[in-house]
């Protein structure tokens, strides 16, 4: 399915990474969920070295391609018709989407109060929609050939554009973030494209200071107020990297699935373990079989549902 580089040259993912990309996409097919109930997936591994990136790629890649499962933020779209002088407003053309204050629009030209160009013409307008509040400030971004190009190599029936400026709140990495980014940073590509290109570019966390899309969102597991409360909905995958993130959050999270990763020597995973059974006592076990998945070698699984 996917290349990784190593020293420069082009590896087979390793089956370990595989196993965990299957865990992201039979997450984003709903095989997981379950009616009024939380599905909740412990795995115990050696070392959680890109285990929860590759489950977000996994996660990101299929929910994307499954048409029915349309991006969270859909019903921030809004007509320019409708647009009123002083709205701040996020605009999409191509190559490039642009945050700030309408002014004023003519017929064939469409003013906004950007630091630098801030005319466009009407007729290129692709898309408008009102900001969340608080997430976005006034500024543009454009995007880069190579990164289209980039997404387009991995999935193929993407259109770059769409993919790279669309919002969904459905999938929460929680723990360090320093981590977590860093494990995106991983290369990878396909066997038939090789044209390589950052695990982040696909996963693509929420950046709150630009105008761009986001498929995910990346949460510091030491904050004192979740992320899920400035969203408008709660996320449809939650992925718990570590043992403090899992012992702290694990019985506040809100959605259909979670995901709680340790790793087997890490400080604090006792007391990880200590939250999940105590979960786990009050509610329905999950046999491995009812998981539509098979873990690494070498891993331990914990299954279990639970009311939401």
């Amino acid at each position: 399915m996917f290349m990784h580089s190593v020293a420069g040259q082009p590896r087979a993912i390793p089956d370990w990474f595989t196993a965990w990309l299957r865990l992201g996409i039979t997450t984003a097919k709903g095989s997981l969920e379950s009616a009024q109930q939380q599905t909740v997936v412990a795995v115990s591994v050696t070392t959680r070295l890109q285990s929860a990136a590759a489950i977000a790629l996994g996660y990101v890649c299929q929910r994307y391609t499954q048409r029915n499962r349309k991006p969270l933020a859909a019903d921030w779209s809004i007509s320019l018709s409708d647009v009123t002088p002083g709205t701040r407003i996020w605009v999409r053309i191509p190559k490039r989407v642009v945050v700030g204050d309408y002014l004023t629009g003519l017929p064939d030209r469409l003013y906004l109060n950007t630091p630098k160009t801030g005319a466009f013409q009407t007729r290129l307008v692709k898309e408008v929609r009102t900001p969340p509040p608080g997430v976005l400030t006034v500024g543009a971004t454009t995007y880069s050939d190579t990164e289209t190009t980039f997404v387009k190599s991995l999935l193929p029936s993407a259109d770059p554009e769409e993919f790279l400026s669309s919002w969904d709140w459905g999938l929460l990495l929680v723990g360090s973030p320093e981590r977590i980014y860093g494990d995106l940073a991983e290369q990878i590509s396909t066997p038939n494209s090789l044209r390589f290109g950052p695990m982040s570019s696909i996963v693509r966390p929420i950046e709150l200071t630009a105008p761009v899309g986001w498929r995910s969102s990346v949460m510091s597991s030491r904050v004192e107020t979740p992320a899920w409360e400035a969203f408008p909905t709660s996320p449809h995958l939650v992925i718990l990297d570590g043992a403090y993130a899992t012992s702290r959050w694990l019985p506040e999270c809100p959605a259909p699935v979670v995901i709680a990763i340790l790793e087997r020597t890490e400080p604090g995973v006792d007391a990880a373990v200590a939250a999940l059974m105590q979960e786990r006592a009050y509610a329905t076990p999950v046999r491995d079989h009812e998981l539509s998945w098979n873990a690494p070698a070498g891993c331990e699984v914990l299954a279990f549902r639970r009311a939401l």
